[in-house]
Formats: C-alpha cells, structure tokens, sequence
C-alpha cells in the first residue's frame, strides 16, 4: 500500500477507485503506510540475523562416534564451517540493510542533494504561541482561512499541512474536511463542522465564535498586510476583537466576551 501512488499502473488505478468512492483517498498518501512496514521489516531483519548467528548443528552422539571410525571425518570442523556460514550470512545480511536505503534511493541519502533541509518557524510565529500559551484567558484558537494547507513564503512556497495544530497544546478549530476533485468529506472536528457555515458566510463572525469558546483567531497576514491596525478586525470580519499581534506572516486577535 505504500507504493501505490508510486507507480504509474496502481497510481492509475488508485485515481479510478478514488473517483469510483472518495473513501480510497486515505489510500492516496502512501507514506503514512512507511512507518509500520519500517517496523516490522527492522524487527524481521534483526530477528533473521539473531537466528543465523544462534544457528548450531546438532548432531546426534551416534553418529559422532560413528565418525569418529571413520579417519576422514571431523565433526567438529563440519560444525565450525556451518557455524561460520551462519555468522557470514548473517554478517551479509546486517550490510545489506544498512546498504540497501543508499541503493535504493541514493538521492534521499545525500538529502535529495541539498533540497530537503529543516525550516525554522519564523520569530514572530514564535512570539505569536508564546502570547498564546502563556495566556491565562480559557479558550481555543481558531485558524483562518479557513483551509488544510498553506503555502508560505518562508518555506519557499511549498505547500505543507497547516503547523498551527501541532505548534500549540490548545484546542484548535481549523477545516480538518478532505477535498477530493469536486467531492468533500465533511470535518471529523465537531466544532468546525459548526462553524464551518458561519466562517463560509461572509457575515461578522465574533458573536458566534465567542458563543463557541473560541477565545483566539490567527489569520495569515496575506491581504491584511500593510492595512492600519485599527481596521484590521473589521476587514478580517471580526469586528470587536482586539488585535494581540500584527506582523507580516501573520495577526493574531483575542476576543474578549
């Protein structure tokens, strides 16, 4: 399952029974499949090698002492070379897999040649969960626009799965809802399945977000840039809130009530 949007026959195949039921998509991101059969070939790899290098031959004291007449034979070399067969099967074994990731995918060995790199949040995120966390007002946070992925700037523009989620220990009410072509599955979150309409509507939002416990909202900063900080609530539809944070990446708002 992991390498089916990997090849072109099962990537086709996988678009045709996505379009058939939206339900395959889960299907379409192979990667999340990596990590179980990266657990169970680590175990099955060192569980062949620890049953090479415990491998003995076991013969029967009869037959020893039969042997033993016969001036061409020694058991005890016989057992020597199938135990140093195991170990060498073994030894073959453990460099192979260490081995085979470079093989395979020289590129991702060398980090894809420089292209994959770790990012670092930009300062003002950083300032942006700080006044977050360390709030002592109760309440969730809401993310807009009102999307799964973003594409920032700091990040070269890729488009990556939205941060915020993981980057704070609060509640966060986000679209969580699976877009396939025209098809979308609704929101597993119950609260943004509720809010969803009313984000959607275009019609100020601060009475209905307070009523659902919703105590912060960060936006990208993306139209908002540059505009006057006093207008910045009523262009974001939340009129009444109160602006905790504006920055080029992003504005924060606290809505008191």
């Amino acid at each position: 399952m992991a390498g089916l949007g990997a090849w072109r026959p099962t990537l086709t195949a996988l678009r045709a029974a996505t379009s058939l039921w939206p339900g395959f998509a889960l299907l379409r991101d192979g990667q999340q499949f990596i990590a179980p059969l990266a657990l169970a070939e680590s175990i099955g790899i060192g569980a062949g090698i620890a049953a090479l290098l415990a491998m003995r031959v076991a013969t029967p004291r009869a037959g020893d002492n039969q042997d033993a007449d016969r001036p061409s034979s020694k058991p005890g070399a016989r057992r020597a070379d199938a135990d140093n067969s195991a170990r060498g099967a073994a030894i073959t074994i453990g460099v192979l897999a260490v081995v085979a990731s470079v093989v395979l995918l020289p590129g991702l060995s060398w980090g894809a040649v420089g292209r994959l790199r770790a990012v670092e949040y930009p300062a003002d995120w950083l300032t942006a969960r700080r006044l977050i966390e360390t709030s002592q007002q109760n309440g969730s946070v809401l993310l807009l626009p009102w999307a799964q992925y973003r594409a920032y700037s700091w990040n070269n523009g890729q488009p990556v799965f939205d941060p915020w989620p993981r980057l704070l220990a609060r509640t966060m009410i986000w679209n969580d809802a699976l877009r396939v072509g025209s098809t979308t599955i609704a929101a597993e979150s119950r609260s943004a399945r509720r809010l969803g309409p009313v984000i959607d509507s275009g019609r100020p939002r601060t009475a209905a977000l307070r009523a659902a416990g919703v105590r912060f909202v960060v936006v990208d900063a993306g139209p908002l840039l540059g505009r006057p900080r006093s207008r910045l609530p009523e262009m974001a539809g939340l009129p009444g809130a109160q602006v905790l944070l504006a920055s080029p990446d992003l504005i924060v708002f606290t809505l008191s009530g």
